[in-house]
Parts: structure tokens; sequence; C-alpha cells
């Protein structure tokens, strides 16, 4: 059960953070640490690590940033925060700290989706 709240909170700081910086036209940097911030006000409870919450809710953030106009199929941008999450859980034990870990699961979900997405463009007629 707190896998699936870490994905619903994942899910919430994505959406917003893509709504803030394409619908709004807000600076990216604003969506991400105002975001960032928000989510330091959450207090953890129960089985769900503190540091693994507010983790999450700083790389959703930060993926949600990318420009997804270009992804055609809608469910594949939906799909972004719930991969987030399995890499986070993944290689929680393989980085140290939070500096290299948090870019490298954001950069690496949002790149994974836009290859995805052109190798289903050149698939589909």
């Amino acid at each position: 059960m707190p896998n699936v709240f870490l994905i619903l909170i994942t899910y919430l700081a994505f959406i917003l953070s893509d709504f803030l910086t394409h619908q709004l036209a807000w600076s990216s940097v604003l969506v991400i640490s105002g975001i960032g911030f928000l989510g330091t006000f959450y207090s953890h409870q129960g089985k769900i690590e503190k540091g693994d919450i507010h983790a999450l809710i700083f790389i959703a953030a930060f993926a949600g940033t990318s420009n997804f106009g270009i992804i055609k199929i809608h469910i594949l941008i939906m799909l972004i925060p719930l991969f987030i999450v399995f890499l986070f859980l993944k290689l929680k034990k393989m980085f140290i700290g939070f500096g290299g870990k948090l870019g490298f699961i954001s950069f690496l979900s949002c790149l994974l989706f836009h290859f995805i997405n052109l190798l289903l463009i050149k698939a589909l007629p």
C-alpha cells in the first residue's frame, strides 16, 4: 500500500508541474522549487521513509517540466510517473545521496518515453 501512495503523490507532482510550466507558462525553476518546497510540508507516516516521498516529489516536478508536447500518445505521458517510482525504488540502494540519483532518474524516465514515442509513431500508420 505505501507504493500506491508514492505513485499517487508522484502523479500529482508530475501533472501539477506540467500544467504550471506548459499551460500557465511559469518558469521551470520556479515550478520545480515551488513544488519541492510544498512537498517538504508533507510529514511521513507509516512504512514510507521520510526521504523517499520528498525525493519523488522533486523528481516528478523536474520530469513534469519536460516538453511532452511532441508525444502524440498520451498514455505514455501517464506512464512516466509510474516509471519514476519504479526506478527510484530499484536504484535506491545503488546511489548514495540524492544529487545524481534524482537527476538521473528524471532524465532517464523522460528520455525513455520520448524514445518509445518515436518508435510507436514510426510503427503506427
